[in-house]
């Protein structure tokens, strides 16, 4: 296990600054996700900490050690990568026990190192096949034994699941944070996934252009973003964002609708609201706005409802599979569970207090 310290991380390219003084702590024994759209900088965060690329400013420690001068190989960590890497003329044993025949262990203990990580991964019976004999997700399985069997301090893995379809992407994620848990390791994930970040992190990071713009747990991440960015880009169905407004005396109203009282400034906000935090209201209620329903998505156990309100999509996410096209319905928000943003800067505002009045 390790502890990871980034201080004042800058990375460019050319004249293209894509990591822009990040400072971070990675607690020992952490399940770390960077998250953000394509081109944010988390993957060259990632490879930074493994000294696959030098940073043009900042220092990287682990374990209060300064590795920044270091090659990877005296880091003393392990990467998984999106395209499991291995070699195609080895078997799995060989592939899993390659780094250790490089140093020069005993054949022995290459052995059960070998058998140790292929059983906790579950390819014992598949030691003597070669890559192309095996499954997406066996494949990965293969590139995590390779890790294990170093016993690093840290566990980097690069966006790992990418390349597999839906349904092992979700086993597998939970096969990798069973693997954490094991083995009590320190690991930092990179995603574009916020459903990966949601269900394996102890803590999320997510980027922008190069930037940190909030750190927390999931659910301090969803239940309270730092800006309308946050909020857009962690929640699936994504957050409805509405035209709205703070009243001289604090009165929040989106169109028709009032929402309660917030202590923001008056003037223009964005309005907030999650899918799954819109309920049944009063037709013609203060506090309530009508829904038409266009797209209705039955997925089963729960419906996205799409439809349009004040020129914006709007979401909501019903249980049950109910509804059709051209359904009309009355939605009111959840109270305290309305997020109200800056117009200009995009930055979180004080939330709503109170009720709307009757």
């Amino acid at each position: 296990m390790a502890r990871v310290d980034l201080e004042g991380i800058v990375k460019r390219f050319g004249s293209t600054e894509v990591l822009s003084r990040i400072a971070l702590d990675i607690n020992d024994g952490e399940f770390l996700v960077l998250v953000g759209p394509s081109g944010c900088g988390k993957s060259t965060l990632l490879r930074v900490i493994a000294g696959l690329e030098d940073a043009d400013a900042g220092v990287v420690r682990i374990d209060d050690r300064d590795v920044t001068a270091l090659e990877p190989r005296e880091r003393d960590i392990a990467m998984v990568f999106q395209s499991y890497a291995l070699y195609p003329h080895m078997t799995v044993r060989q592939n899993i026990g390659f780094s250790l025949k490089l140093s020069g262990r005993p054949e022995a203990e290459i052995g059960a190192a070998v058998d140790d990580a292929a059983r906790l991964l579950g390819l014992s019976a598949l030691l003597d096949r070669k890559p192309r004999e095996l499954s997406g997700g066996q494949r990965q399985r293969v590139a995590m034994g390779r890790a294990i069997v170093r016993k690093p301090a840290l566990f980097l893995f690069d966006e790992p699941l990418s390349n597999l379809d839906a349904k092992l992407r979700v086993q597998m994620r939970t096969e990798i944070r069973a693997l954490h848990e094991r083995l009590g390791a320190t690991s930092v994930y990179v995603t574009h996934d916020q459903v990966e970040a949601m269900t394996m992190a102890d803590r999320i990071v997510v980027l922008d252009r190069g930037r940190i713009v909030q750190i927390g747990t999931p659910l301090e991440v969803y239940g309270n973003p730092a800006n309308r960015f946050v909020a857009e880009f962690i929640g699936a169905p994504g957050i409805n964002i509405l035209n709205g407004k703070v009243d001289a005396d604090g009165t929040v109203r989106a169109g028709n609708i009032v929402l309660g009282r917030s202590a923001a400034a008056p003037g223009p906000v964005d309005v907030g609201i999650r899918p799954e935090d819109l309920v049944p209201g009063e037709p013609g209620a203060s506090d309530a706005l009508p829904l038409t329903f266009g797209i209705v998505e039955h997925l089963g156990a729960e419906t996205y409802v799409f439809g349009d309100h004040d020129g914006r999509q709007i979401c909501w996410r019903r249980p049950g599979s109910l509804g059709r096209a051209g359904e009309t319905v009355w939605l009111r928000p959840e109270p305290g569970r309305v997020h109200l943003f800056d117009k200009t800067t995009g930055g979180a505002l004080p939330q709503i207090t109170g009720a709307p009045s009757p």
